[in-house]
């Protein structure tokens, strides 16, 4: 379900600002953890994730919810509507970052998109947070045509509204919906540091890139430039297709990790395996340029580059296998990168499938 659900500007402060319960308007409310405790929150999270994604990797159980919810992983919030959910979201603590996720809209919901805002807002000011805010916003757009399918929800989140700015897009996750099917959907991934915060920038001057167009330059310029690093990528004509690379697996969820391994042998994918395989290939690597050639000639797309909080910069390569892959349509003025980048990414993503 697309939320078109609008709110004046005096809701909207009183969502980001009062203390719960909050009373809206038209009859519903704005309710915590606090209001609704462990385990009816974690029965209607749960019954709001199925009714958007039908099967999903988001949490195993309503039980495991509940934990997530009793140990402080997950601080909810919710809009109650006569006694039932009718939009959720969550901040998720993790030891580094903090993520603005688990938003949606119960069938003919509304609301969630300004659930998260409030919860940013906390994040915000939160004096004692110093971990970065990451969320990961789909851009898929409704998945119509296709025979069981329903309409995909659309993002929830408007980084501009917010100040998250971008650093990657990848198709990483899927999500069947209620009624099927399954597919993979481009996600753009983001960040936000508080200012006093701010992690140092470690990258090179110059990288050496072939100028392919699965390097996707423009884009990962525009990235360095938005997410506050220096380095410049300096273009290669002639590059060479022959050779390969040995390939590791770290971990197999939500998606599989690769990493570069001289020893590493190929490896078999179970059915019911994720799709998608995200490499990180390190811009001080003196091979990068070598290295990169190979990757494209294996499946590989570069379309993003590591948060400034992961550490030194890596350069982000992704490759999909044989799935359905559900249309991208991004938002509106996404905060600077035009939509024809995005849709490149998605267009070489569809079309270089193994």
């Amino acid at each position: 379900m697309i939320e078109v659900k609008r709110f004046d500007i005096q809701t909207i402060g009183r969502v980001l600002h009062e203390p719960l319960p909050i009373n809206l308007k038209d009859g519903r409310s704005i309710v915590g953890l606090h209001e609704l405790g462990a385990g009816l929150s974690a029965q209607w999270m749960g019954d709001v994730l199925h009714q958007t994604y039908g099967r999903h990797n988001l949490s195993a159980s309503v039980d495991q919810i509940q934990q997530n919810f009793e140990t402080g992983r997950l601080r909810p919030v919710f809009i109650e509507k006569e006694g039932r959910p009718d939009a959720c979201a969550a901040l998720v603590f993790s030891p580094h970052t903090i993520e603005i996720g688990r938003a949606a809209n119960a069938t003919e919901g509304s609301g969630a998109s300004l659930l998260m805002r409030r919860l940013i807002e906390e994040w915000k000011q939160d004096t004692d947070e110093h971990r970065p805010l990451v969320a990961e916003t789909r851009m898929a757009a409704s998945f119509e045509g296709i025979e069981g399918g329903q309409g995909s929800q659309a993002t929830l989140l408007c980084p501009e509204k917010v100040g998250m700015i971008p650093h990657a897009f990848l198709p990483a996750f899927h999500h069947p919906g209620p009624f099927g099917p399954d597919r993979q959907e481009l996600f753009g991934f983001l960040s936000l540091e508080k200012e006093s915060h701010k992690s140092v920038r470690v990258g090179p001057a110059f990288i050496a890139l072939p100028n392919r167009p699965e390097v996707n330059i423009p884009l990962i310029q525009s990235l360095l430039h938005m997410n506050g690093f220096e380095t410049q990528i300096c273009t290669e004509v002639e590059f060479s297709s022959n050779g390969n690379v040995g390939l590791s697996r770290k971990f197999t969820i939500p998606f599989n990790l690769l990493a570069l391994d001289e020893a590493g042998n190929g490896f078999d994918f179970e059915e019911n395996q994720s799709p998608f395989d995200l490499l990180p290939l390190s811009t001080f690597d003196p091979h990068l340029s070598a290295y990169t050639d190979v990757l494209i000639e294996n499946g590989f797309i570069c379309a993003g580059i590591s948060a400034p909080h992961d550490g030194p910069l890596n350069l982000l390569f992704g490759r999909l296998r044989k799935t359905i892959l559900a249309p991208t349509e991004p938002m509106r003025n996404f905060p600077g990168i035009p939509q024809e980048m995005i849709l490149q990414v998605h267009e070489q993503f569809a079309q270089k499938m193994s």
